[in-house]
């Protein structure tokens, strides 16, 4: 196993697990900050201008999503790099390991998948801690899909193509889900009932 490979491995991943985490951090403060505005602007006009509040809060933390977004997309471009020669420092037990591939899932996979196949193809990053998840979305595939989404927007024809796949996929409301009312709302501090309500 050469070193200087699986050191830059083990640096992009643990970049990429830090800003997974605040891109999940600013994914539930969005969609909580609008709903509050939609519920705000729908009540008096004292709750309206508490609303403009979180429309304001929204255009600053969409900023931070799309920068959390861009240094995703470029480590995920250095990984691409960096999978070739990572692929020839290390044999397909040492990458099961390093990925943390579940020990069940590793007969199903042939010895020469590299590393973007392992990450991207199978989807078994960390496979061994998440199980029982429905679907294993860690932080090294994430990088690897975003660059594709990317890729297929860029045109019109790769456009159409991905919003239909994502639509058929996932539905209309897949990115999203609704959160609990009152969580949500008593943590930016908006009123839980509408007018009329108890």
């Amino acid at each position: 196993m050469t070193k200087h490979a699986v050191v830059s491995f083990l640096r992009l991943r643990r970049k990429l697990r830090d800003i997974g985490g605040v891109l999940h951090g600013l994914s539930t403060s969005i969609r909580c900050a609008r709903r509050a505005a939609v519920r705000l602007e729908a009540g008096t006009p004292f709750d309206q201008a508490r609303a403009v509040r979180f429309r304001r809060l929204l255009e600053e933390m969409d900023v931070l999503w799309q920068q959390g977004l861009d240094q995703r997309s470029e480590l995920g471009s250095a990984l691409l790099e960096l999978a070739p020669d990572f692929d020839l420092a290390t044999t397909p037990g040492e990458r099961f390991e390093l990925l943390n591939i579940n020990v069940a899932d590793r007969a199903d996979i042939g010895e020469r998948n590299g590393l973007v196949m392992l990450v991207a193809g199978y989807v078994l990053e960390d496979s061994a801690e998440r199980r029982r998840q429905e679907f294993n979305d860690g932080p090294l595939f994430n990088a690897v899909h975003l660059l594709i989404v990317l890729k297929m927007s860029a045109t019109a024809a790769g456009r159409a193509a991905t919003d239909k796949i994502f639509t058929e996929v996932f539905g209309e409301d897949a990115f999203q889900p609704p959160a609990p009312k009152k969580t949500c709302l008593t943590l930016v501090g908006a009123p839980t009932t509408q007018p009329g309500e108890k």
